[in-house]
């Protein structure tokens, strides 16, 4: 009885957060987030715990927190390995690959992507993503030649699967990592290339 009392209390509080969060009252929302976070914790759900931690990156995440934002990821991650929850696990690793990526930190990016890799080697559709996420924080760190080999990679997948729009846009940046690299002539190739599948599908 009590602890169902409490998860009504949880759901009551998690709306209320979201509420402030819409409204932009990021500091009540997090506030309420926490509160809900200790009652969660009173009742020892694990998954739940998991969950708002992650929330609590993602708030922070937005407000370009990222020593917050870490913080709870982190919390996250070891929540989702103590579940053996693969999935859960691999969506906060590419979270935190995204945050060191929009701030510029593109080993630490590179990093939690190859651990990403590891954990989704069957899955080739999301290996193509997780290879041109590579190859952008390669492009960033101005190594031209990984950059080009992870696009590379995106492509042939996206290839082999006939993922015509991800293919263009694979294409498109490889690119963007020659013209960077001062290499007109093969920059002007794979942008045609790219073109030319945006046409054929009225990809704009």
């Amino acid at each position: 009885e009590k602890n169902g009392d409490i998860r009504q209390q949880i759901k009551c509080l998690n709306y209320t957060a979201e509420a402030m969060l819409k409204m932009g009252r990021y500091e009540e929302s997090i506030t309420i987030h926490r509160q809900a976070l200790t009652l969660i914790q009173s009742i020892n759900k694990k998954d739940w715990e998991g969950d708002k931690y992650e929330r609590l990156g993602d708030i922070f995440a937005t407000l370009n927190d990222k020593n917050n934002a870490l913080e709870n990821y982190y919390k996250a991650l070891k929540i989702r390995r103590d579940l053996s929850d693969k999935h859960g696990e691999v969506i906060i690793l590419n979270k935190i690959a995204s945050l060191n990526f929009d701030q510029k930190d593109f080993d630490m990016a590179i990093s939690y992507l190859q651990k990403s890799i590891e954990m989704n080697e069957k899955n080739e559709k999301t290996l193509a993503e997780l290879y041109n996420r590579i190859g952008l924080a390669y492009q960033g760190k101005q190594d031209f030649d990984m950059a080009i080999s992870y696009f590379s990679k995106a492509v042939d997948i996206a290839s082999k699967y006939n993922d015509k729009m991800n293919k263009s846009v694979y294409l498109n940046n490889k690119g963007n990592a020659y013209y960077d690299d001062e290499n007109m002539s093969d920059a002007l190739d794979f942008y045609n290339q790219s073109l030319a599948i945006k046409r054929e599908i009225n990809y704009s």
